[in-house]
């Protein structure tokens, strides 16, 4: 089984541009600054000249302080590694996107690979694409982007389309007057020209696995569920992309806003415990045909949650909804404790598997004062 896995990573991973020393930091499921939270795409394995649509889900900031990147220029590096598109010559036209939280690529049609002989592997092909949110502006070997750019690049790089079809222009800055090759990633500074920092630069890339004949689909999330009642969801996959979490106004609970109450203490087990969930569907959880086809090892797919909040904490901010070998787990559940003040809170639920399919929920509450 190990063997089989190796080939199906986790293939989406957010890079942090810096690394610091300091103060203790905030919890990983705490939205206090700019986040990647997911990158969705529209098939997690993909066939040979399929197109992909991604959707880019960040939070933490408002849309207009914000500036985005999308890059797509490499297929099949060396040993599979990200690190090697960066190092080497394109090996698709180069197409990349500003300000768009939406890019969409086309697998180029010879992207299958013939496994090394012996290896046991299936033949498969792998896309590699980049991307980034900047709180303040991106540059590119320290000169200017155009943030109206859109998809396609700069000056001189055509009228977009699709990454890697016929229907886009030339690759970027190969003509006209901008800043030159766009094949790398991005530097992101302040009004005064300076870096801005870990905080306001957030860099990742994913991995598409091309298949002949496999297919693996989202996971499907029905719903959100709070201490057992189904709840309102504030948006759901595509409807909250581009559309970062900004709180209302509103002064008290209402019948659309769960209600939680506030709680001073910094122990949680002193607070009141909201037990939490989105709806899964089972079938998220699919047979892995490539293993089975393969080395004969008859399992499903790893599914799990990762929980996050602008205000309170949770006793746990990672569950495993469905075991690769002894299946689906019921209790997946995670408590949610209120912050001290009262307010309005937001609250996510992002349900991966390990064959990169993802989806995400964000429900609204309120924080309300306690009797106590």
């Amino acid at each position: 089984m190990s063997r089989a896995l190796r080939v199906l990573p986790f293939v989406s991973l957010t890079l942090w541009a810096f690394v610091a020393c300091g103060p203790e930091l905030s919890p990983v499921s705490k939205i206090d600054t700019l986040r990647i939270l997911a990158l969705r795409k529209s098939a997690p394995y993909a066939t040979p000249g399929e197109v992909v649509d991604l959707e880019l889900l960040w939070e933490g900031a408002k849309p207009d302080e914000v500036e985005r990147f999308f890059g797509f220029w490499c297929v099949n590096p060396p040993g599979n590694l990200y690190g090697q598109c960066l190092t080497n010559v394109p090996t698709v036209p180069p197409s990349v996107a500003f300000n768009q939280d939406k890019f969409s690529i086309q697998i180029p049609e010879d992207i299958i690979r013939e496994p090394a002989p012996g290896s046991g592997e299936a033949a498969y092909g792998t896309a590699f694409v980049f991307y980034a949110v900047c709180r303040g502006h991106l540059t590119f070997n320290g000169r200017p982007i155009d943030p109206d750019a859109g998809q396609g690049g700069l000056a001189g790089s055509g009228q977009g389309g699709v990454a890697g079809s016929s229907s886009g222009g030339t690759p970027a800055g190969t003509g006209g007057n901008g800043p030159g090759p766009i094949v790398g990633l991005p530097d992101c500074v302040d009004d005064e020209g300076e870096p801005v920092g870990s905080a306001g630069l957030v860099i990742g890339y994913s991995q598409i696995f091309a298949y002949d004949g496999y297919k693996n689909e989202n996971p499907i999330i029905d719903g959100f569920e709070i201490n057992g009642t189904k709840v309102a969801v504030d948006c759901l996959n595509s409807e909250c992309i581009g559309k970062p979490y900004e709180p209302s106004d509103a002064r008290g609970c209402t019948p659309d806003l769960p209600c939680f109450s506030t709680c001073a203490s910094t122990i949680n087990t002193d607070c009141e415990a909201n037990h939490l969930r989105p709806l899964v569907d089972r079938a998220s959880a699919e047979r892995d045909l490539v293993a089975l086809d393969t080395f004969g090892t008859d399992i499903g797919e790893s599914l799990w949650v990762s929980y996050f909040t602008d205000q309170g904490s949770f006793n746990g901010e990672l569950r495993l909804i469905n075991d690769a070998t002894t299946g689906w787990i019921e209790d997946y559940k995670t408590d949610y404790y209120a912050p001290k003040e009262p307010g309005p809170v937001a609250l996510w639920a992002v349900v991966r598997d390990n064959r990169g399919g993802v989806s995400f929920a964000r429900v609204r509450g309120y924080a309300e004062a306690s009797d106590e």
